[in-house]
């Protein structure tokens, strides 16, 4: 991403479990293949939610399609970023919303419905076909709406501070940091 965009966006480092931003800091978060490598997809989902102020969107690739099924096969006899990888279902995905207390709001969806072979010659089959709802899509998308959190400081304090100002003033400096 660096490489790509360079200076032009912030590009922050971070884990899906802990992320470093406030809440509510973004209109929406999405989670594009990543509780498939996340140790507590539960937390991921849950600090999405807690960042966004309206709605967050999980793709995630599916354990029930050709193609989940194909990687997942591949990494047990060659190494490869699936080996260790979780691939989630629409059931389990929807049990961890449900278990986070996201029910209401839920739609979902999948894309590319038959083996990669078949696209050759049946390109235009999936579009004719209206079932977007299909559990055995090899890409699932998953959106909710979450509710905002308004707290009074946004930005909590990470590391403490000795305030030792004399006469009741407050120490200099303090302020500030806290803004930050």
């Amino acid at each position: 991403a660096i490489r790509k965009l360079g200076a032009r966006f912030p590009i922050q480092e971070g884990v899906a479990e802990d992320l470093p931003f406030s809440d509510n800091e973004f209109d929406i978060v999405t989670l594009i293949t990543t509780l498939e490598f996340v140790t507590d997809p539960a937390k991921a989902i849950a600090e999405a939610a807690r960042v966004s102020r309206d709605r967050v969107f999980i793709g995630a690739l599916n354990s029930l399609s050709f193609l989940g099924t194909r990687r997942k096969l591949a990494g047990l006899f060659v190494p490869s970023i699936y080996s260790k990888a979780h691939l989630f279902n629409i059931i389990e995905i929807l049990g961890i919303l449900e278990q986070n207390g996201y029910k209401d709001g839920i739609s979902w969806g999948s894309v590319l419905f038959l083996p990669q072979a078949f696209y050759g010659f049946a390109a235009n089959l999936e579009e004719a076909v209206p079932v977007m709802k299909n559990p055995f899509g090899a890409f699932l998308g998953v959106s909710f709406p979450v509710s905002t959190i308004y707290r009074t400081i946004q930005e909590p304090v990470r590391e403490g501070f000795a305030i030792t100002a004399k006469n009741g003033a407050p120490a200099r400096g303090v302020t500030r940091r806290m803004e930050r």
